[in-house]
Order: structure tokens, then C-alpha cells, then sequence
């Protein structure tokens, strides 16, 4: 020992070794303060080795140096090992320097961290241990909801406890609680070592004393500076104010035991086994026993099997320590717990869905159960859209099919992510119950198509509301086919009609043509959890067939095409205020881009036109709704094994948002039987009438409007044309569709299948005779078959290429020609329509001819084209014309009287016949025939009967005809081209 003081003597004589001591405790209480002790300790062990390593480090290299100089210097044997002797030395009285340093350090920082904690250590308030002040919710206008933690508390004394649930206690949570005066140093030394190695079943270092200190005046963080405050209140004060028994006391009153929001062990006594604490037997008192470790995840009511597991660990240790034996171990083990159990009370508040979910949030954002640390939770709820929801699932404004049938809604802000509102299912009561709005994961349906198929189609192949599919016989990649909801196929649509009236055979084909991890990636950042097999999502998802969603994931989903593109993470609470500490978080999700602004606009586009014009659910007049419907169906052995008809189906949704608010409605039976099942018409009925009524409670009348980015183009389109194109100033309105297309991507070609058509070429005309024939080049009628046409119709070209032609038969009729002589104002005289590429004339006057052609349709006129025209100056026309010669009066009839004598051959003028400017009336080559009728059309007079004179003895009115030829042609007689004679009494008005 005195050398050891001699070396030290020795030491610190040098002065290197005095500055390493001194810095080494400066290092540590410096530390201290800044990083804690424990990053300190291993701080300062580091730097003062590394100084001593240095510092001894040069002693050996010099020393080695020195022997390697023989030739230099001349050493005895005996210096030689004096000199070895001297640096072991000083090896080994650094070495004790070293432990003397280090314990020096652990002593002075001993003495540093004890007075921290004792400095830090909260006030023992008593009052503490007798109360515990209650976490409150709030809903969005800052009205309390409810105070958790304070309810259904009963105090039980040490004596009104059960032996036998004391002793399950202490053998639990703590075996030496009577033995130790606050902390059980084994117990601390055995913990710590097992945690340091890994060992999760090391168990905890805290004794029930130092639970206590923990729930009432420190706080669930783990840290060491916690479990020494901890350990410090337990062995200072509670242990010196209070008697074991009362801090048992403390210990079972306080612990919240999740069921029907009781308090302490007396209350949850009765909430479990239907009885008082003092009449529990073993088995319940080891149930009971085991829930204090987690008192919701050993809820027996909630999860019986792990509450049975806990239950037999308890009694496993009463035996170990000895206050049972084997033979009460096997006995207590052998009763279910279901047995053990009292009928469960419900015990919920209108709103508990909302507020199970609220605090379950504000565990996970605070690390703390509200339950067991108050705290102000303010949250997202709104009670006026609650309160719609509860009237609504409880049947008081909405009659549902049967009792059976079951419903989950969730209501979201579209702006924000905040949850408004929780609709968990009917007549389902009692705390932290499964939550159809919330926890449901079924299939989703045809409410997947805007998700998986025609989102992803707009976001990475830049489609439009206009993007073409064929609706037609269609099958899987793996040769299965599909079919649509009614069994029909549609033929040519759009994507706006397609996804509107939600036909499966187009959806399939548009998840076919994005990319499969575009699709993956596309919906996972809309929160929905898809099936990955192999790195690929199957096709079933395209039409929902997948492990599915929730109404909450499906309103969030669906709310980033209200919003723009963002995906916001739904939440409940937007602030907490821990009571004790004063510490306020608040809370508001980040908006994160998912989508483009034009993909989110053009998918709402297409999901309001399905509200306003489809049988989607949710129209409400003077409001802008979007939404989507989904049914899903059930297999076919399932309808086998439960004899169902072809109508069941099995599970229906609707989801719809406004610019302000989304809604997720999922609609069907928990579990299908014989007798509770969905069926197609009533049930989807239902499920409208259902969502028409959430609708009207939930989106309000205030004039917003989904607003149009400046990234999207509205752009009239002709319908049919593939790829869209422009209509032009033909086509029919009834043709015309509004569409939306992305900025750039839009149509800029006019379509030419009405537009007017282009004028024929290669007029010629020719005379044959009396005849002209007009012959021209023929046109090409448009070709509306482009390549994108033919990709789009796939393998059923010869198909749809014949129903094209057949429509454009229907609608345009045969591509022809008109034809025009042109006048001389310059107006057109229509002579024909040819589907030919030549016509033919006689003309009917004299002097120069212009002709007209105009492309043009049998049946669509207004395509004509402006026309083509060619003029023949040399006229072959002959004027032929005939007249009947006027009496002086300048009447060709005329009225004698009775028996007034009318000479046939020199009383009627006659006729004149002209050929161009010549009289030809009587020539040779003329012939004219007279015919004579009197009132009753009797024939009087002809070539056959060549009377002289008429008969004028009576009144009669005769008609004289004439005809004309010349060399053998009839020559038009101009009207009038009948005469008349009559003869009335004398002195009679004409």
C-alpha cells in the first residue's frame, strides 16, 4: 500500500498527469449539465484514457528507442533491468491512477446527478395520490365533449382487499414489496443487466412504489433521469409518509382498468366479474392482477385469449413465490375466462366512436395514455355532422332494411384531413369496440376505378375525360373472361361515360395500359394498402378486388381529387395541453402532392357528371358533388354453401365530396348468412337512399364550385373521332361534346367527317344534241380510320370498322354530287343529286350555260362542298314555245249570249307556235289539234267530229284544249293553255 502512495506521490508530481485529473472532473460536470450523465461518464472515461495513452504512449516509443542504441550507449545487465523495473512502474501506477481517476469522477458525479435529480424532482403534493385530474376532449368549437379518468371511481381500502388479490399483486408486480423501502436494489442490478444484454423478459426495475411516483408525479417517458426521480420520491417521501399498506392503496385505486371507463380495482370488480373485490376468487384475482400491466391489451372482454395467457403468468409466479401450490395453480388455470366474465355493460357516450379514435391518436402522438396522464385534447369533431350520423345509424331520420343490415361512415374535411365525423355501425355500444368507419377492411368494388385505372391513365399517360375505350367481349390476361355489371357491352366510349356509368370491361383495360408500379405508387400515396404479389399488383384490382379499404381511407383517397392532388393524413386531434407540464402541441398534417392538379380536376369532372347525370347517389340541387359508387359480389360457392340467390351480393359503398367535405360510406352485413345478405336492386336501392340522406346533412348549399386550374383546357370535341378532334362548323351539336384535357395535350385538328367537303376537279362538259353532260373527277370521302382508330378498336377491327360505315350510312348517307345551272343573277336552279361522276341536261332555254357541281352527302346536306362550275357558251337549246292567241280584250276567254252564234273555224283566235324567233304556226311542219268540251265534259268538238259552230241555244261554258307538234315534238303551250267560251242568258251577270 505505501508503494501504491508512493506512486501516486510520484505521479502527480508531473505536472501532464495533475492537468489530466483536473480536466477529466471538469469534462464531467460540465457534461453533466449539457448531456446528461450518462453520455458524460462515457465521455470523460474516453478522454482521460486517450490522455493517458498519449502521455504513457511516449514513455514505451522512448524507451524502446533508447535500447535500440547499443553502439551509443553502454548498459550493464543491471541498469538494463532497473530501467524495465521503472517503466512497469509507471505503467502500473497509471493504471491505479486511472481507477482512482474514474472513481474520483463516479463519486464527484454521483454527488452532481443526486442533486440534479433531487433539484428536478417534482413537488410531493399529496393531494396528488388522493385525485388525478381528468383528460379532456373538445370538439371544433371548442365545446368539452367529455372528461376522461375521473368517472366510476370508487376507493377501497387495505382491508376491503382480498388476501388472495393482494398476494397476486405483490407477486407480480413486486415479490420483496413489504422487504424493500422503495427500491429493490437485486431487482434494479437484475433488470438493468438483462435489459443491457437484449433479455426482453429481464422484467421492470420499478417496485409498486415507484409505479405509484410514476403515475401521479413523473410521467411515462422512459429515461434514466425519470426512473432515479422515481426512485428518489418512493424512497424519500412516499415510503416516509406512508405505510406499505396504504401505498397499496394508492396502487389499485389508480389504475384505469379499460373497461366501461372505471376507475381503480373496486369498480372494475364489478365492470369484470359482476361482484365485489372482496368476494374474488383466485382466478379472477390473478385476471384482474394481470391487467395492471396493460390494462386495454388484457381487456378479457375485448381479447380473452391474451387475457387468459396474462392470467396464467400471475398464477405461475403466486406459486413461485410461494402462495400457492401446484395443485390451486392447475385448478385457477383450468377455468375460461369467459366464464369468469360478467355480461358486458354498455357504457358509451353518442360520441364514443369519435373519441375511442381521438384518444387512441393522442396515445400515439404523446406517448401517453390519457387514461393515466390528463391532458386537453382539442379535437376535429363537429356535432352537428356527428349528430346528423347518430340520428341517421340509430334510425331516427333513415329506416333501414332489417336490424341486421350494417353501415360505417366517415367524414373528412377535404381541405384540411381533419375527421369531422365517425358513423362505427347500428346498435353497437361500449368503449374501444372494432369500428366499421375505421377499421373495416373490404373490398371496395367499382369505387376502385378512378383509384387503380383511370387516375393513374390521366396522371401518367396524359388521358383526358374524352381518352377512347371499346367496350366489348374482353377477357383477363390469364384468359378469364369479364364481364359488365348488366352483362352488355356499350361498344365506343369515352372515358368520362365509361367510368361514369362504371363498366368493368374498360376499367380492366385501362389498368392494362398504365404502368403496373405507377398504378402501385399511385395509390399508396392515396393511403390505400394494395396487393403486391411478386412486385405487381393483380388485375382484379382494377375493378376492387383486393384486400380492401376502409369508408375512412376511401374518404381521404377520394378527397385529393377535391383538393387538387393532395393527400392529407386524416386526424382527429389538432392539439394537446399536457395538464401537469403545461406543454402544448398542436397538430396539422403536411399536404403532400400525390397528383396533378389537372388529373384531381378532371376525375372530379368526371365523378360530379356522374352524380348530376347517372344514378350515383348524393344529387343535391344547388350543391357540386363528385362520387362513385362500388358493389361487390360473392363468390360462387359462397352462394352455394348458404343457398343464396343469383341477386346476392355483398358489400356496397358510395363515396362522395363536395369542394368542402368527403364522404365514406360502406354498406352490408358483418357476416353473411342464409339470411342476412345484400341483394342487387333492393339493397342498392337502400344504400342511395341511405347516402342521399348522409348527403343532405353533410354538404352544405354555399355556392362553392370546383375550380378549373389554368393546367386543364375545356375543349368542344366531336364525338366518335379517334383521336379527339376539333368539330367543325357542320357538326351536329347533338355530336359535340365539352371535355377537359391537360395543358398542351389538347386537340388542335378540325375534323373533316362533317366539315365541308372539298370541290370536285376535272369539270368536263360535251353536247349530244339537244343534251350536255357535265363529268367530273370523283372525290374521297374523309377517312375517319386513323391508326390511333385502329389501336383502339385492337382485334375487333372488321367489327367496329363495319359499324362505322354503317353509322356514317345512317347519318351521311352516300357521298354524291349536286348539281346547279347557274343563273343569270347569279342564284342556282338545283337539277340533281348523282353518285355518279356525271350528269346530264336538256336544257330548257337559250343562250350560255354555267354549271354547278357540289361535293355533297344523300342524306347530311350541310357538308357540301362550295362547288365547282364550267360554262358552255354554245347553247344547243331550240326554243319551242306555244301561246294562246288573246281576243281584243286581252282575254283569251270570252262570254257571248244565248243563241248568239259562235263559228269555230273563225271565232277562236287559236294559237301561236314559235320555234326560237320564228312563227311557225302555220307551217307545214306544225300540227294543231283542237278538242271542245262543254260544262258536263262531254266532248262536242275534235277531229272526229268537226262541228261548225258551237250550240249557244242554252247556257253552257265550253273548254277548248289544244296540243301541239312540231316536226313530231310536242311543243309546250305556255299558260293558260286552255280557253273558255260561255254562253249565258242575255242580260245575266257575269
Amino acid at each position: 500500500m505505501k508503494k501504491i502512495f508512493k506512486g501516486i506521490k510520484e505521479i502527480f508530481k508531473d505536472k501532464m498527469m495533475i492537468a489530466i485529473v483536473v480536466l477529466s472532473i471538469l469534462v464531467f460536470a460540465l457534461g453533466s449539465v449539457v448531456v446528461g450523465i450518462i453520455n458524460t461518464t462515457i465521455v470523460a472515461i474516453i478522454v482521460t484514457t486517450l490522455l493517458l495513452v498519449i502521455k504513457f504512449g511516449g514513455t514505451f516509443i522512448m524507451a524502446k528507442r533508447k535500447k535500440d542504441k547499443k553502439a551509443k550507449v553502454t548498459k550493464t545487465k543491471k541498469t538494463a533491468k532497473s530501467k524495465s523495473k521503472t517503466t512497469w512502474k509507471k505503467v502500473f501506477s497509471a493504471f491505479i491512477l486511472v481507477i482512482l481517476s474514474l472513481g474520483i469522477i463516479g463519486i464527484i458525479g454521483g454527488i452532481i446527478f443526486f442533486g440534479y435529480i433531487v433539484s428536478s424532482a417534482p413537488a410531493f403534493d399529496k393531494q396528488k395520490l388522493l385525485y388525478k385530474e381528468a383528460s379532456v376532449l373538445y370538439d371544433i368549437n371548442g365545446g368539452e365533449i367529455i372528461r376522461i379518468g375521473e368517472e366510476m371511481r370508487e376507493k377501497v381500502t387495505y382491508d376491503e382487499l382480498p388476501q388472495v388479490f393482494i398476494d397476486a399483486i405483490v407477486a407480480t408486480e413486486d415479490s420483496r414489496f413489504f422487504e424493500h423501502n422503495g427500491f429493490d436494489l437485486p431487482r434494479f442490478l437484475k433488470a438493468s443487466a438483462g435489459q443491457a444484454l437484449g433479455d426482453s423478459s429481464a422484467g421492470g426495475a420499478s417496485t409498486i412504489s415507484m409505479q405509484v411516483i410514476k403515475n401521479n408525479f413523473t410521467s411515462t417517458v422512459k429515461s434514466v433521469t425519470r426512473k432515479f426521480t422515481d426512485i428518489y420520491l418512493a424512497v424519500f417521501k412516499l415510503e416516509k409518509e406512508y405505510t406499505k399498506e396504504q401505498i397499496l392503496e394508492f396502487y389499485v385505486n389508480d389504475i384505469q382498468l379499460c373497461v366501461n371507463n372505471t376507475f381503480g380495482v373496486a369498480e372494475g370488480a364489478r365492470g369484470l366479474f359482476g361482484k365485489e373485490i372482496g368476494d374474488l376468487n383466485l382466478s379472477e384475482a390473478a385476471l384482474l392482477a394481470g391487467m395492471f400491466q396493460a390494462p386495454c391489451g388484457y381487456n378479457p372482454f375485448n381479447y380473452p385469449e391474451k387475457a387468459e395467457s396474462r392470467r396464467n403468468t400471475v398464477l405461475y409466479l403466486m406459486r413461485r413465490h410461494g402462495y400457492i401450490n401446484a395443485e390451486e395453480e392447475k385448478i385457477a388455470k383450468s377455468i375460461p375466462v369467459e366464464s369468469l366474465l360478467t355480461d358486458k355493460k354498455a357504457d358509451s357516450h353518442p360520441y364514443q366512436a369519435y373519441i375511442d379514435y381521438a384518444m387512441k391518436e393522442a396515445w400515439n402522438k404523446t406517448g401517453f395514455d390519457p387514461m393515466e396522464v390528463p391532458m386537453k385534447i382539442y379535437t376535429n369533431l363537429n356535432p352537428s355532422k356527428q349528430n346528423h350520423i347518430n340520428d341517421i345509424l340509430s334510425g331516427k331520420i333513415f329506416t333501414f332494411e332489417n336490424d341486421a343490415v350494417q353501415a360505417g361512415i366517415a367524414v373528412t374535411d377535404i381541405n384540411t384531413g381533419a375527421i369531422l365525423a365517425l358513423g362505427n355501425g347500428r346498435n353497437r355500444t361500449g368503449q374501444k369496440i372494432s369500428n366499421f368507419a375505421t377499421d373495416l377492411n373490404n373490398q371496395i368494388g367499382s369505387t376502385a376505378k378512378p383509384l387503380f385505372d383511370y387516375g393513374p391513365g390521366m396522371e401518367y399517360n396524359n388521358w383526358s375525360t374524352y381518352t377512347p375505350f371499346i367496350d366489348d367481349v374482353y377477357s383477363y390476361s390469364d384468359g378469364k373472361q369479364i364481364n359488365n355489371w348488366d352483362n352488355k357491352y356499350r361498344g365506343f366510349q369515352t372515358l368520362k361515360y365509361t367510368l361514369g356509368q362504371s363498366r368493368n370491361i374498360t376499367a380492366l383495360k385501362a389498368f392494362q395500359q398504365v404502368d403496373n408500379k405507377s398504378i402501385a405508387k399511385f395509390v399508396q400515396s392515396l393511403g390505400i394498402k394494395p396487393e403486391i404479389e411478386n412486385g405487381r399488383l393483380h388485375e382484379a384490382h382494377s375493378i376492387g378486388g383486393f384486400n380492401g379499404a376502409s369508408p375512412l381511407q376511401m374518404a381521404v383517397a377520394y378527397a385529393a381529387f377535391g383538393n387538387g392532388g393532395y393527400y392529407i393524413e386524416p386526424f382527429t386531434v389538432n392539439k394537446i395541453e399536457i395538464t401537469d407540464t403545461n406543454e402544448v402541441s398542436t397538430y396539422k398534417p403536411e399536404k403532400v402532392r400525390v397528383m396533378s392538379d389537372s388529373t384531381a380536376y378532371m376525375i372530379t369532372d368526371v365523378l360530379k357528371w356522374a352524380v348530376d347525370t347517372t344514378n350515383v347517389a348524393g344529387r343535391i340541387s344547388g350543391i357540386e358533388i363528385a362520387g362513385k359508387s362500388g358493389t361487390t359480389n360473392l363468390d360462387d360457392a359462397t352462394k352455394k354453401r348458404l343457398k343464396l340467390p343469383s341477386s346476392a351480393i355483398n358489400d356496397l359503398w358510395v363515396i362522395g365530396y363536395s369542394p368542402d367535405y368527403a364522404v365514406g360510406m360502406w354498406y352490408g352485413y358483418e357476416q353473411i348468412t342464409s339470411t342476412n345478405y345484400s341483394k342487387f336492386g333492393t339493397s342498392s336501392r337502400a344504400k342511395d337512399n341511405l347516402f342521399n340522406t348522409i348527403a343532405k346533412g353533410i354538404f352544405e348549399k354555399n355556392g362553392k364550385k370546383f375550380t378549373m386550374p389554368n393546367s386543364v383546357v375545356k375543349v368542344q370535341v366531336e364525338y366518335g373521332t379517334i383521336p379527339a378532334m376539333l368539330p367543325s362548323k357542320n357538326t351536329p351539336s347533338d355530336m359535340i361534346r365539352t371535355e377537359f384535357f391537360k395543358r398542351g395535350t389538347e386537340p388542335t385538328e378540325v375534323s373533316p367527317r362533317f366539315d365541308t367537303l372539298v370541290n370536285v376537279k376535272g369539270l368536263d362538259i360535251k353536247k349530244d344534241g339537244n343534251n350536255i353532260t357535265v363529268s367530273w373527277s370523283p372525290v374521297t370521302a374523309p377517312n375517319m380510320i386513323t391508326k390511333e382508330y385502329l389501336k383502339t378498336i385492337g382485334d375487333q377491327k372488321d367489327k367496329y370498322i363495319n359499324l362505322h360505315n354503317q353509322e356514317n350510312a345512317s347519318i351521311l348517307g352516300t357521298l354524291g354530287y349536286n348539281v346547279y345551272l347557274k343563273n343569270n343573277d347569279g342564284s342556282l336552279s338545283f337539277l340533281g343529286w348523282t353518285s355518279d361522276t356525271k350528269f346530264s341536261h336538256a336544257p330548257s332555254t337559250s343562250g350560255p350555260l354555267t354549271y354547278v357541281v357540289k361535293t355533297c352527302y344523300s342524306i347530311f346536306k350541310n357538308s357540301e362542298s362550295t362547288g365547282s362550275e364550267i360554262t358552255l357558251s354554245e347553247n344547243p337549246h331550240v326554243v319551242r314555245e306555244a301561246w294562246l292567241v288573246k281576243y281584243q280584250g286581252g282575254t283569251v276567254d270570252k262570254t257571248i249570249n244565248v243563241g248568239e252564234k259562235f263559228t269555230i273555224a273563225t271565232d277562236d283566235p287559236g294559237i301561236r307556235v314559235m320555234i326560237n324567233t320564228e312563227d311557225v304556226t302555220n307551217s307545214k311542219d306544225t300540227i294543231i289539234t283542237k278538242t271542245i268540251k262543254n260544262k258536263d265534259g262531254v266532248i262536242v268538238y275534235n277531229k272526229d267530229n268537226p262541228i261548225t259552230n258551237l250550240d249557244t241555244s242554252a247556257p253552257n261554258v265550253y273548254t277548248i284544249s289544244y296540243t301541239v307538234t312540231y316536226k313530231g315534238e310536242n311543243i309546250p303551250i305556255l299558260s293558260p293553255s286552255t280557253r273558255k267560251i260561255t254562253v249565258e242568258a242575255a242580260g245575266s251577270e257575269t
